[in-house]
């Protein structure tokens, strides 16, 4: 109910604005969701000329928005110099994106800033699924936090990590009194504090402190993203669907494709994610390909980055425009 309320108030918006504007200046870039159905794309685009009068829409998938920013915007020059064959695959609109968001992670290779649409691989694991399953360890563990979801939300977002070796690192989890995992979160009290912190070992602590521990559980969670199967899902990890994705494309553009790889989405920043990547992709890809796996700054903006890109070239606006046949160019 709340969402058709929103709707019906963005509706109504714009048919305010149409009455005071023009409709040739009326453009629109917007956000569709990957791998979606030709009808639902073209009919999206006939409700936004049509019903919200404007002129022109152009779809452009996040990853799509991403790789132009990161060929042609603000530090492009530096990342050519970041790894070998990069600036010639930059040259070329090759390379692959990977984002991982909220529910879903995608793996985007493109040619001539073009998505190779058969190659995408999607990984039905995200921010949230990470989140609940931290929630039922704790609760488990140590104490009911199955209602705290943005709690759990944000301390998963500062104190997980990825492991670069998971079963040594729990095996030194378990082996130890003292892990050098173990963390204890101080939880909020609702007046003081809304997220809480981590406690200083320092401090001596009262009988009654609400302390959440926090040991292995750092660095299984995201350990999902390589092990779906962990939680008996039947999906290929992180670095299996990137090799899959590369392997849906030409062999004689795979070489440009590895060369150039980069990492965005909300969970990209998560601490170790770029290096576990690269140390399981390495063995399955060629000796002769060049694999370069970067994290860009502010990896949960780039995308929109790359729409403010985009929006602001008039030039670059209208050749995708000219190209957008079947909903996404």
């Amino acid at each position: 109910m709340v969402l058709l309320f929103v709707s019906f108030l963005l509706y109504c918006s714009y048919r305010s604005y149409c009455l005071y504007c023009p409709v040739v200046f009326l453009t629109c870039l917007v956000r569709p969701q990957y791998l979606n159905l030709p009808s639902m794309r073209q009919e999206m685009k006939r409700m936004l000329r049509e019903d919200m009068k404007f002129a022109s829409v152009l779809p452009l998938y996040p990853a799509t928005m991403a790789m132009y920013f990161l060929t042609l915007g603000p530090g492009a020059a530096a990342r050519r110099c970041m790894g070998t064959n990069r600036s010639l695959a930059m040259e070329a609109g090759s390379g692959i994106i990977i984002d991982i968001g909220f529910s879903y992670a995608h793996v985007v290779p493109f040619f001539d800033f073009h998505p190779i649409k058969g190659a995408i691989r999607r990984i039905d694991l995200g921010g949230k699924a990470l989140t609940n399953y931290m929630k039922e360890l704790v609760s488990f563990r140590s104490m009911n936090m199955m209602k705290e979801t943005n709690l759990m939300e944000h301390i998963r977002e500062k104190l997980c990590f990825v492991s670069n070796d998971m079963e040594r690192d729990l095996r030194i989890a378990a082996s130890k009194r003292d892990s050098p995992f173990k963390v204890e979160w101080f939880l909020p009290d609702g007046v003081t504090s809304k997220w809480g912190h981590i406690r200083d070992p320092s401090q001596p602590r009262g009988p009654k402190d609400p302390i959440l521990v926090v040991n292995n559980e750092r660095f299984m969670v995201p350990e999902l993203l390589f092990n779906p199967g962990d939680i008996s899902m039947n999906e290929a990890g992180l670095a299996e669907a990137t090799w899959q994705a590369v392997c849906g494309c030409h062999p004689n553009i795979q070489g440009l494709i590895c060369a150039n790889v980069s990492v965005i989405g909300g969970l990209a920043g998560t601490q170790g994610l770029v290096e576990r990547l690269h140390t399981e992709l390495r063995p399955l890809v060629p000796d002769d390909y060049d694999l370069n796996i970067d994290l860009p700054q502010d990896p949960h903006t780039v995308a929109w980055r790359g729409g403010a890109l985009v929006g602001a070239r008039t030039d670059l606006f209208s050749q995708l425009l000219e190209s957008d046949v079947d909903g996404c160019p």
